[in-house]
């Protein structure tokens, strides 16, 4: 926003000398809420959030249960209404943490559930505050992974750490490189010094800029990140 002074638009407290004028404002955004999006087999929806806030997926169904709209479909295709497979983890890839998001759900995207059955894609989602998203995000050792917000947004790293703990990706390593599971160093500060307040960055996990806590070792580097709006960033 800018604004611009002048003697006709500000009282003169003080003739022949420069002014300065402060300005005090806050950064406010819209209230988070819950929200269902039922989106008929073959047709086009949206899942849309206000300006300021950002899709949070909680789960989502593709099938046909007791209650769900019959999409104008044939009869004999609405009988079966204990149909159901969960596609939360698809949906949290394609709309999870933007503002909105386009979805044509078919059989070609959609595992098919129920053949013969007129099927409808059921989302329970929240739209939240930037922040209150945290995405994680493992990069294999010797890749290098970019981090993107919506416009309007920037990059802010809550935490990072490099190393290899049980649970992470084994990279497509030799089983003699995975055998070290208690090995992780904290590199939150080097991530975000690369990255917080900005749209994009590319980071690269490797020894040479991260350190090598751990020789002998296939190294992953797990981000716990978000996006926050860039007017609300200083």
């Amino acid at each position: 926003m800018q604004v611009t002074c002048r003697h006709s638009l500000v009282w003169d407290p003080c003739r022949d000398t420069r002014l300065v004028m402060g300005i005090d404002y806050d950064c406010t955004m819209p209230e988070p809420f819950n929200g269902r999006s039922l989106i008929c087999e073959n047709s086009d929806g949206t899942i849309h959030c206000p300006s300021g806030l950002l899709i949070d997926i909680h789960q989502s169904n593709w099938g046909r249960l007791e209650g769900d709209p019959s999409c104008n479909a044939a009869p004999q295709s609405l009988v079966n209404t204990n149909c159901v497979g969960n596609v939360k983890q698809k949906m949290v890839s394609m709309c999870g943490g933007k503002q909105s998001c386009k979805v044509h759900p078919d059989r070609i995207w959609f595992e098919e559930p129920c053949q013969g059955t007129h099927k409808v894609l059921s989302t329970d989602y929240s739209c939240v505050r930037p922040v209150a998203i945290r995405k994680l995000r493992h990069v294999c050792e010797d890749t290098t992974e970019s981090f993107t917000c919506e416009a309007g947004f920037s990059l802010v790293i809550f935490q990072s750490s490099w190393g290899r703990l049980p649970d992470w990706p084994t990279c497509n390593a030799d089983p003699a490189w995975l055998r070290n599971t208690q090995c992780s160093v904290d590199r939150t500060e080097v991530i975000a010094s690369k990255c917080n307040g900005r749209p994009s960055c590319s980071v690269r996990a490797d020894i040479i800029w991260m350190g090598d806590p751990c020789p002998g070792t296939k190294k992953v580097m797990a981000v716990y990140y978000g996006c926050v709006p860039i007017a609300c960033m200083s």
